[in-house]
């Protein structure tokens, strides 16, 4: 008897033997495991720091990611570049004079300021430059064949906007076709019921009169003439 249970306490203590030497055998699972920049093992995996990504926390944080770049700017290193005409930290800060100018009536903006297209103006091309024409005027006529007074009516043209048509021209029921850019108008070579007719003028828009000169000419004889057209 004392020898059976001497043998069965030998094998229990073989037992818990066997079992430590096992236990302290086992392999870490962190043994292989090599975490950079400051990470951690745990269980066989690398727990990174703030910003660090990666099997190995080998990824260091993206530059850009808390970055955001407006105006069409990208992030880079984490800087914005930012387009043309933009500039600032985040591109938020416009530098192109023209940004915030609507010109109107195709009118186009160059350095900060519209360039407006014939037949308007104003600081955003909101006018059309014949209104200042359109009216009935008395018109005092001085031409190499003499001195004249008539009445004469400007209207604009119903085929452009920079165009007026001026009836009773030359105190002969004649209606003819003038271009206006600002306060120029601008009678272009025409002829009108056998009559060839051109010239320029201006109008004072503080005082509502018109000065023009022009050269008519039929069968071979012509007329040159500068007129006061005053706005009734």
């Amino acid at each position: 008897m004392k020898k059976l249970k001497a043998y069965s306490l030998m094998a229990v203590l073989c037992c818990l033997l066997a079992t430590v030497i096992t236990s302290c055998s086992k392999d870490d699972p962190c043994d292989a495991v090599a975490c950079l920049n400051g990470g951690a093992c745990a269980n066989g995996q690398c727990v990174c720091p703030q910003g660090y990504s990666g099997v190995n926390c080998e990824i260091p944080p993206d530059p850009c990611a808390n970055v955001s770049c407006l105006n069409g700017g990208t992030c880079v290193n984490g800087n914005c570049n930012c387009p043309p005409g933009f500039s600032g930290a985040n591109c938020e800060t416009s530098t192109d004079p023209c940004a915030s100018i609507s010109c109107l009536n195709n009118g186009n903006c160059v350095n900060g300021a519209c360039e407006c297209a014939a037949g308007f103006e104003g600081t955003r091309c909101e006018t059309e430059s014949r209104d200042k024409f359109i009216g009935s005027y008395s018109v005092a006529e001085d031409c190499e064949t003499g001195d004249y007074i008539y009445n004469i009516t400007i209207m604009p043209s119903a085929t452009n906007t920079d165009k007026v048509l001026l009836s009773n021209f030359y105190d002969l029921d004649l209606q003819i076709l003038a271009s206006i850019n600002e306060n120029i108008i601008t009678i272009n070579s025409q002829i009108v019921d056998g009559i060839t007719i051109s010239g320029e003028g201006s109008i004072n828009d503080v005082a509502n009169i018109v000065t023009l000169t022009y050269n008519v000419s039929a069968d071979g004889e012509g007329d040159t003439c500068t007129a006061t057209y005053t706005k009734q």
